[in-house]
């Protein structure tokens, strides 16, 4: 144990923490961008699974959800919500970061225009700020609607952001 309190947190996939050290040290911060967590597709079937599970029972066609995380389920949520058949009505990714980049490029640019609220700690010790802006760019570029919110902080979702994300989702 590092003593960092998020050490002992749930994860959707394995996380080498090392390596972004490594990166976020040498600069390489780029590197961690065309990377496909292992773990992520198996997640995605299953998180597509339940949505579909879910929506056939309460009767509630996808495009009237939103998806939403927060780190790695930013991420999970981002790669499901690109390459659903009907995409959800709107995507929320707290503190995600930039995976798969050829990937989700390609995907977002064939994805209609979704409305995505984003946030990101300016100090996230874990995943970079600089690979969150990355992704908005990204996004908007593909002609996406991104309502982005940067505060000061690190890993985490401050009172700022829920604030915000509600008059989002209103």
């Amino acid at each position: 144990d590092m003593g960092m309190p998020w050490m002992d947190s749930r994860a959707w996939w394995n996380i080498d923490v090392g390596r972004f050290e490594r990166a976020m040290r040498t600069g390489n911060v780029r590197a961690l961008t065309r990377d496909t967590p292992g773990g992520l597709d198996a997640a995605r079937g299953l998180l597509e699974e339940a949505l579909h599970e879910a929506s056939h029972k309460l009767g509630i066609p996808l495009s009237q959800w939103v998806l939403g995380g927060f780190s790695q389920g930013a991420m999970l949520t981002t790669d499901l919500a690109l390459r659903m058949q009907e995409g959800p009505s709107a995507l929320c990714v707290l503190s995600g970061t930039l995976v798969h980049e050829s990937i989700w490029k390609k995907l977002a640019a064939s994805r209609s225009a979704l409305p995505i609220f984003q946030s990101h700690g300016v100090a996230d010790p874990i995943l970079p700020f600089q690979v969150s802006e990355w992704l908005r760019d990204m996004l908007e570029e593909a002609g996406h609607t991104v309502d982005f919110h940067s505060f000061q902080g690190g890993h985490e979702i401050p009172m700022s952001v829920l604030r915000a994300m509600g008059k989002f989702l209103g």
